[in-house]
C-alpha cells in the first residue's frame, strides 16, 4: 500500500465519485472543476474558497467529498480552525480512500492547532483503516502526534517502519534525511541527547553533510536539531558549530525582535513551572502573524510540551517588522522559551473598556470583535473602518478605531492616528466627561510614543513629554474636567512620566491630586487610586516619613504580593551592561541575539530572580542577559515587609556586531 499511496491520494482528490449527481448541473460542475484544478495546482485558498461556496448546493455524498476536500485546501492554506469541523462533518458520508485521506487531512489539521491527542486519535482511525501496512502519512502523523507525550509508542511505531520508509525513499535522500531527523526527536524529547545525536548526524549526513552550498530549510532544522543535542550533552563547542550553520545568530539585518505580540503563558504550579522550558519553531508570515508553529524539544512530558506552541499561534509582529525579515529566514524562527509571572496590565484603556461599551450600547453602536492574533484581526480591522465608513461614518466607527488604538500589530503612528480620531469623535459626539477626558490624555500619551527616544535623547524628551501632560492637566483644571477618572488617568500619566523623567517631588504632587479626589469621581477600589496610593507611599519612603507611608499601603486594601503585581514599573536608574558581557565564544562565531529576562524587583531596587524566558537563537545569550539585567538598578520602592518591590517584570537584552 505505501507505494499506492501517492497515487491513490492523487486519484482520490481528481474526480468526483461517479454517484454524485454534480455532473448534470452544468454550472455548478464548471464550479467544481474551477476549484478542482485550484487544488491540483496548489492555489489552496481559491481551492477551498470554490469548493465552499458550492457547498450548500450539496446534498449526500457530493457535499461529504467537497466537504473533505474544503477541509484539505483549508489544511493545506494554514486554516486549520476552518478545516477541522469541515472534515469531522464529512467523515460520516466518506468511505475507501476518501475516508482515510480525509482522516490524515484531520490530524493535520490538529497538529497546526497545536491538539496533538486529537490529531493522535484522528491518525489511528486511519491507521484501524488501512491495517498493518500502514501509509507514511499516517505512520509519520502518529509518531510526529506522540514524540512529545508517549515517545515509547512513537518509537514503536517509527521503528516498526523503518525499513519499509528506507526502502520507499532510498532515491529521495532529503525526504529520508526527514524521517531520520523525526526519529531523533524522539529520543531528543525522551532524556536521550546521545542516542538524539546519533540519529541526526544520520539525517545529516543524507542531506549532504555541513559542506551543502545550497541549504534547504529542512537541512537548517537537522542543524538545529544537532545543536539542542549537542548541548544537552554539555558539548558547548559542538552545540555553537552546528547552531552557526543554520544561520540563526545573524538578527540585526534580519530586522528581528522578541515581537509587537508575543505573551507567554504564566506560570502555573504543578502544571507550567519556572524552570521548564522548550525550543519552538515558528513560521512568521508576511503580514507578521504566525502561519505555523512546532514543538522541537520540551524539558518535560506536559504542559510544556503544548503549552507554549499553543501561545505561540496567537504571537504577532508587526507587518513592517515582518517585511525586514527575508521570507526564508523567518519560515523557520526557533526560540528558547519559559513561563511568566502573571503581571497584571498596567493603567491603560482597559480601565475605561466597561463604561466605553455601556456609552456605545445605549447609543446603538454595534460592538466590534474579531478573534485571533493581532496581525490576523489588524486587516480585518482596517476594512471594516472602511465598510463603517462607507455606511456613514459617524459614532459607529469609534469601536473599530479604539480596537485599532490598542492593536499591537499595528505602528504606533497608526495607534495614534485612531486615538486621535476616537477623540474628536467623542467630543463631537457628547460622551460622557470621565470618557472623553480619557480619550484626550490617551490620544497625547499615544502620539508621545510615536518619538522613539534614544538614551541620550531621553533626558531632553522625557522633560518635552511632562510638558506636554502638564499642558493638558492644566487645560482640564481650567475647563473644570479634571476631577473625574479620565482625569485621574491624566495625572497618572503626568505623574509616571515626571518619576521616569527623575523628578519625584512633581511626581509626587501628581500623585497626591488623585489620591484627594473624591470617591465619587474615583472609587475607593479604584486602581488608579490604588497605583497612586502606592506612589505617594514611595515618596513619603523616600524622605523619612515611613508613619505616612505605612499608612497610605495600607489604604490601598491590597497585600504586599498584590501590589508587588499591579504597581507602577519602578523608574531604572542604572544600566547593567557592557561590551565585556557579549558572550566571546558567541562573538568568535558572529552570533547576534535577543533575549527577554523576567525579573523582580525586591524595595530597595534591586533586581532578584533573573529567568531567560524568550531568547533567539536558543541557548546561547541566556546567561550573560541574566547577569546584564541583574545589575540594573531601580529607583525603590515601600513596602512594609521590606520584600518584592515588583514582580513578573521583563527586560530585552540585544547583542549585536557592528558591521555585521
Amino acid at each position: 500500500m505505501m507505494r499506492r499511496w501517492a497515487g491513490l491520494a492523487a486519484a482520490a482528490l481528481l474526480v468526483m465519485p461517479a454517484a454524485t449527481p454534480v455532473a448534470a448541473q452544468g454550472g455548478l460542475q464548471a464550479r467544481y472543476a474551477a476549484a478542482q484544478a485550484a487544488f491540483d495546482a496548489g492555489r489552496w485558498q481559491e481551492a477551498y474558497d470554490g469548493f465552499t461556496a458550492i457547498l450548500p448546493q450539496l446534498r449526500g455524498a457530493s457535499a461529504s467529498v467537497v466537504r473533505a476536500r474544503a477541509g484539505s485546501a483549508a489544511v493545506k492554506a494554514g486554516n486549520p480552525q476552518a478545516a477541522a469541523p469541515l472534515i469531522e462533518a464529512a467523515l460520516p458520508g466518506l468511505t475507501g480512500d476518501e475516508r482515510l485521506l480525509a482522516l490524515v487531512d484531520l490530524g493535520g489539521a490538529r497538529e497546526q492547532l497545536v491538539e496533538p491527542d486529537a490529531a493522535r486519535a484522528a491518525y489511528a482511525e486511519a491507521a484501524r483503516q488501512a491495517g498493518a501496512d500502514l501509509p507514511p502519512p499516517v505512520r509519520l502523523g502518529l509518531v510526529r502526534s506522540t514524540a512529545l507525550s508517549d515517545p515509547a509508542f512513537a518509537r514503536a511505531t517509527m521503528d516498526a517502519g523503518m525499513a519499509a520508509l528506507e526502502a520507499l525513499y532510498r532515491d529521495k535522500p532529503e525526504t529520508m534525511a526527514q524521517i531520520l531527523a523525526l526519529r531523533g526527536r524522539i529520543e531528543l524529547n525522551d532524556g536521550k541527547p546521545k542516542e538524539a545525536r546519533d540519529w541526526f548526524e544520520r539525517a545529516l549526513k543524507a542531506a549532504g553533510g555541513l559542506s551543502r552550498s545550497q541549504v534547504s530549510i529542512p537541512d537548517v532544522r537537522i542543524r538545529g536539531d544537532l545543536a539542542i543535542a549537542a548541548y544537552l550533552m554539555g558539548d558547548q563547542t559542538g552545540a555553537r558549530r552546528y547552531l552557526a550553520y543554520t544561520g540563526a545568530g545573524s538578527l540585526a539585518e534580519k530586522g528581528f525582535d522578541t515581537g509587537a505580540d508575543t505573551p507567554l503563558p504564566n506560570c502555573l504550579p504543578g502544571a507550567l513551572e519556572p524552570d521548564d522550558m522548550a525550543i519552538i519553531e515558528l513560521a512568521i508570515g508576511g503580514d507578521g502573524r504566525v502561519i505555523g508553529v512546532d514543538t522541537v524539544y520540551a524539558s518535560r512530558k506536559g504542559q510544556p510540551a503544548v503549552a507554549f506552541a499553543r501561545a505561540a499561534r496567537d504571537w504577532s509582529w508587526q507587518p513592517e517588522t515582518a517585511a525586514k525579515m527575508p521570507p526564508w529566514w523567518r519560515s523557520a524562527v526557533r526560540l528558547e522559551v519559559r513561563c511568566v509571572t502573571g503581571r497584571a496590565p498596567g493603567p491603560g484603556p482597559g480601565l475605561f473598556a466597561a463604561d466605553l461599551a455601556a456609552w456605545l450600547a445605549a447609543k446603538g453602536v454595534p460592538p466590534v470583535r474579531f478573534e485571533g492574533a493581532e496581525a490576523v484581526t489588524l486587516p480585518l480591522l482596517q476594512a471594516e473602518l472602511a465598510k463603517r465608513e462607507a455606511a456613514g461614518g459617524g459614532l459607529a466607527t469609534l469601536p473599530v478605531l479604539l480596537a485599532l488604538g490598542e492593536n499591537r500589530a499595528a505602528t504606533v503612528r497608526t495607534q495614534a492616528d485612531a486615538y486621535e480620531r476616537a477623540r474628536d469623535l467623542a467630543l463631537a459626539q457628547g460622551a460622557p466627561e470621565a470618557l472623553a477626558v480619557f480619550l484626550r490624555a490617551q490620544a497625547v500619551n499615544m502620539r508621545q510614543a510615536v518619538t522613539k527616544l534614544t538614551r541620550m535623547q531621553w533626558r531632553f524628551g522625557a522633560r518635552e513629554r511632562v510638558a506636554q501632560l502638564e499642558a493638558l492637566v492644566a487645560t482640564l483644571a481650567g475647563e473644570g474636567r479634571l476631577n473625574n477618572r479620565g482625569g485621574a488617568y491624566a495625572l497618572l500619566l503626568l505623574g509616571a512620566t515626571q518619576a521616569a523623567a527623575g523628578d519625584e517631588v512633581a511626581a509626587g504632587a501628581s500623585f497626591v491630586r488623585i489620591v484627594a479626589m473624591p470617591d465619587s469621581a474615583v472609587p475607593a477600589d479604584d486602581p488608579m487610586r490604588q497605583l497612586a496610593l502606592l506612589q505617594k507611599a514611595n515618596v513619603a519612603a523616600a524622605t523619612n516619613r515611613l508613619e505616612e507611608a505605612k499608612a497610605l499601603f495600607s489604604a490601598t486594601g491590597l497585600s504586599a504580593d498584590q501590589c508587588a503585581l499591579i504597581d507602577l514599573r519602578p523608574a531604572v536608574r542604572r544600566a547593567g551592561g557592557n561590551a565585556s558581557d557579549f558572550p566571546h565564544e558567541a562573538q568568535q562565531w558572529g552570533f547576534e541575539g535577543v533575549v527577554r529576562v523576567a525579573h523582580d524587583v525586591d524595595a530597595e531596587g534591586r533586581v532578584t530572580g533573573t529567568r531567560t524566558v524568550m531568547a533567539s537563537p536558543p541557548l546561547v545569550f541566556g546567561p550573560a542577559s541574566e547577569r546584564v539585567v541583574g545589575r540594573m538598578r531601580y529607583d525603590p520602592v515601600f513596602r512594609p515587609d521590606g520584600g518584592t518591590g515588583c514582580a513578573g517584570l521583563e527586560q530585552t537584552v540585544k547583542f549585536g556586531i557592528r558591521g555585521l
